[in-house]
C-alpha cells in the first residue's frame, strides 16, 4: 500500500488567496499527522489559464505543498464518483484526508459535490474537509473573477484576488527589433493559452536571473505602430538595463495600468509615449519598493 497523504483537491490555476487558504489547513493536518500535503489536479490547465503548468507547480510548492500528482482529464473524467474515490483516493492516492472547496466537483459529468464526496470517503475511512468560500472587500475569490479583472485591465484588483502580482515567466523571443532604433530595445513574449490582462501599457516589474529586479514598461496587444503580424504579444522595455536576454527566461510582474493601446503616426511619436510611461513606472517601482 503506498503511503497514507493528506490530499488537496482541486484545478488550482492561480493559485489564488482562496486556493492559498485551502493548501493552509490541509498543511495544518499534514503537520499534525506528520503526512505528507499532497495536490491532485489535472496535468492540463483549461484555455485561459491564469499560470502555465509549471508555474503552477512552482506557485503550490512556495506555498507548503509536498507533492503533486498529475492525471490525464481523459483517464478520469468518465469515472463515476464512487469510482472516483475508490480508485484514485483510496487504492491509488491512500489518502487520510481529502481537503477541497466549498465548489469542488467530481466524477463523470462533475455530478459530484463536497457532499457527496464526505459520504462516499466515510465508507472507506477516509476523512474530508471543505473549505468554506473566500471573500476580499466583499466579492468572491474565484479564477473566473480573477480573469475579468485581468480582461477589464483592472491589475491591481487582480493582484489583490492572487496575492501576489500577475507574472508572466517565459523565455525571451526576436521581435522586430524597432525598439533598437529609437535607444529602447525590448524583450518579447508572444504567450499563447494564457489569460493575458486588457491591451494597452503596464508599469510592471522584471526579475532576471541572479536575482536582479529592474522597473520595466510592458506593451500587451498587437503594437499596431510596427506590427510584425505575430498575434498577440508582451514587449517589455526594461529600465536601466543593458544586455542580450533572447533564449532567456525572465519573470515579468504586472503592477498597474498606464494607457490604453494606440496607433502612433511615427516611431518617435512611440519614443516620446514611452519616456512618459517609464517615468511612471519608476514612481510606482520607488513607491512600492519604499
Amino acid at each position: 500500500m503506498n503511503k497514507k497523504r493528506i490530499v488537496l483537491l482541486g484545478n488550482f490555476d492561480g493559485v489564488h488567496i482562496g486556493h492559498r487558504a485551502l493548501i493552509k489547513r490541509g498543511r495544518l493536518e499534514a503537520d499534525k499527522r506528520g503526512l505528507p500535503l499532497t495536490v491532485w489536479t489535472f496535468d492540463t490547465l483549461f484555455s485561459h489559464a491564469l499560470n502555465a503548468r509549471e508555474d503552477r507547480a512552482e506557485l503550490l510548492r512556495s506555498c507548503g505543498v509536498d507533492e503533486i500528482i498529475t492525471e490525464s482529464f481523459e483517464s478520469v473524467k468518465n469515472l463515476l464518483p464512487a469510482e472516483f474515490v475508490n480508485e484514485i483516493l483510496k487504492k491509488r492516492l491512500n489518502a487520510e484526508l481529502c481537503v477541497c472547496g466549498y465548489n469542488y466537483t467530481f466524477g463523470k459529468g462533475g455530478k459530484g459535490d463536497p457532499k457527496l464526496l464526505e459520504k462516499l470517503c466515510k465508507e472507506y475511512g477516509i476523512e474530508v474537509i471543505t473549505v468554506d468560500r473566500v471573500t476580499l472587500g466583499g466579492e468572491d475569490v474565484s479564477s473566473s473573477t480573477i480573469r475579468k479583472k485581468l480582461t477589464d485591465g483592472d491589475i491591481e484588483s487582480a493582484n489583490k484576488l492572487l496575492g501576489r502580482p500577475y507574472y508572466l515567466f517565459d523565455t525571451v523571443k526576436k521581435g522586430a527589433q524597432k525598439g533598437r532604433t529609437v535607444g529602447m530595445p525590448t524583450v518579447n513574449f508572444y504567450p499563447d493559452g494564457l489569460c493575458l490582462p486588457k491591451n494597452g501599457v503596464y508599469a510592471t516589474v522584471t526579475h532576471l536571473r541572479g536575482g536582479k529586479t529592474l522597473p520595466s514598461v510592458t506593451n500587451i496587444g498587437l503594437r499596431p505602430t510596427v506590427n510584425d503580424g505575430r498575434g498577440i504579444s508582451a514587449e517589455t522595455y526594461i529600465i536601466g538595463y543593458e544586455g542580450d536576454l533572447y533564449g532567456k527566461k525572465i519573470k515579468v510582474e504586472f503592477l498597474s495600468f498606464l494607457r490604453p493601446e494606440r496607433r502612433f503616426d511615427s516611431l518617435d511619436e512611440v519614443y516620446g509615449a514611452v519616456k512618459c510611461d517609464i517615468e511612471k513606472a519608476k514612481a510606482i517601482f520607488e513607491k512600492r519598493n519604499g
